[in-house]
Formats: structure tokens, C-alpha cells, sequence
């Protein structure tokens, strides 16, 4: 069964980024983040 992919971001900190993954992951996707554009 392949796994489901969402794509994230960009987050304005890695604190964002990495609750929402966790949230994502929580849920049995895979979370492709998009690198944060300074």
C-alpha cells in the first residue's frame, strides 16, 4: 500500500515545520517540506 505524500510549506521557523510534520507523520503520510525561501 504506498503511502500517501503531502507537501508542506515553506514555514516561516523549523519550529513550525517540524510540529506539522509530526502532525503529518502522526497520520501516516509522508511530508515532503519545501525548503524555506529567505
Amino acid at each position: 500500500q504506498p503511502l500517501h505524500r503531502v507537501q508542506l510549506g515553506p514555514f516561516p521557523n523549523r519550529h513550525d515545520a517540524e510540529r506539522v510534520v509530526h502532525a503529518v507523520k502522526s497520520r501516516g503520510y509522508t511530508a515532503l517540506i519545501i525548503p524555506m525561501t529567505q
